[in-house]
Order: structure tokens, then C-alpha cells, then sequence
């Protein structure tokens, strides 16, 4: 019988330690989330750029285009973490999601890359 009782002491013991080992990283979690330690960092880009040789003339330096194209605007910013930016246009009208300046018709909302 005291044999029985020791091992039972013996394992209340290990529990009560794992219980307080898995206690104390649950609070140490939760400070770190409380204190913004697990928040992850916001880097907007700076600058973008766009990159699309195909049509580019650069006898006249602009863009010759007469249908639909892709073009693929980037940030030499390191490490961006916002990738969803907004585009505007000089002159450009807002509606249904493009931007219309007369000339050109590109969507308001992009992502980088």
C-alpha cells in the first residue's frame, strides 16, 4: 500500500510540473501578444515602379499600345510586406473599380509583383 502511494506522489509531482511548465509558456505567450512582441511589421513601399519593355518606344519615350496588356508594377523597397496598393492617375475618373484619365484605362487596386 505505501509502495501504491509513493508512485501516485511520484506522478502527482510530474503532473503538477508539466501543468506548470505549460502554464508558465501560456503566459509568457499571451504577455508577448499583449505587448505587440508577436505582431508582425508593417513595411509599405516606398516607391513602385513598372516594369513592360515590349511596347515601350524609345524614340517617342512612351508606351505604344492598342489592346489589352500586362504590366508588372514592383517596389525597390526591401522586404515589403503591403503588397495591395492603390493606383491614381493625373486627370484619371474613378469608377467600377478602373481608373479612366482619357487615355488609358487601369484598375484602381493592384498587387505588387
Amino acid at each position: 500500500m505505501k509502495k501504491k502511494r509513493k508512485v501516485l506522489a511520484t506522478w502527482k509531482v510530474i503532473l503538477i510540473v508539466i501543468a506548470s511548465i505549460i502554464g508558465l509558456m501560456g503566459v509568457t505567450t499571451l504577455a508577448m501578444y499583449l505587448l505587440g512582441y508577436l505582431n508582425e511589421e508593417v513595411v509599405n513601399p516606398n516607391d513602385i515602379s513598372f516594369v513592360q519593355d515590349e511596347n515601350y518606344n524609345a524614340e517617342s519615350g512612351m508606351y505604344e499600345v492598342a489592346e489589352n496588356f500586362e504590366m508588372t508594377i514592383t517596389s525597390s523597397t526591401a522586404d515589403v510586406t503591403v503588397n495591395d496598393v492603390t493606383l491614381s492617375l493625373s486627370g484619371g475618373v474613378a469608377e467600377n473599380g478602373y481608373i479612366d484619365n482619357g487615355v488609358i484605362i487601369v484598375p484602381e487596386k493592384v498587387k505588387l509583383n
